[in-house]
């Protein structure tokens, strides 16, 4: 089987990463512990066997630590929506001849290299895995083609997020796993 791996990232602008958390600690220590994410979030997305893409929010750089490590760099959709900057990578992803793909962002502290081989496991079994936050979204998304109806007019950043994307799996008869839950650095 082909498996991917897709890493959603916003560039570590000033006062344009973790704005949430800036409204705490202020913009440049919250820059900084993004950085501290996006190198974490690396390591453990280095699936030895898998195809790796970063998707980038605002811009490709010419080259990174992304790169360096085999990351092919992708630059999200231009739109506000999240939803139809998911739906347009992953379709990306299987258009390329993936047949299992784990979508991920990089936020979660909690997340290990264990969480990814589980994902690809359970993706033998079941046509979609989700990786829940205490928060009420996701950290990791798997599956084994796209669906259409899975990002479009998500209530995203909000507490129903795996609540709608569950319902809306089951509304297309598909099987899904969870795998456990986990904590992501919003506030």
């Amino acid at each position: 089987m082909t498996d991917g791996i897709l890493v959603f990232v916003k560039n570590p602008i000033l006062g344009q990463v973790k704005t949430r958390l800036a409204r705490r600690v202020g913009q440049r220590p919250a820059l900084e512990i993004y950085q501290e994410l996006l190198e974490y979030t690396l390591r453990v997305a280095l699936l030895p066997h898998a195809r790796r893409w970063v998707a980038y929010s605002d811009f490709v750089p010419e080259e990174d630590a992304w790169q360096r490590n085999g990351f092919e760099p992708l630059l999200q959709a231009s739109s506000p929506d999240l939803g139809v900057r998911l739906d347009r990578a992953v379709l990306q992803a299987f258009a390329e001849g993936i047949q299992r793909l784990l979508v991920i962002g990089s936020d979660c502290p909690e997340l290990k290299e264990s969480h990814l081989t589980q994902a690809l496991h359970c993706l033998l079994d079941h046509q979609a895995v989700l990786g829940p936050c205490h928060d009420g979204g996701y950290y990791l998304l798997g599956l084994r083609q796209p669906l259409a109806s899975l990002f479009w007019r998500m209530p995203w950043s909000t507490d129903q997020v795996f609540a709608e994307t569950v319902r809306r799996l089951e509304q297309a008869g598909w099987t899904w796993a969870a795998l456990e839950t986990l904590s992501d650095l919003d506030e």
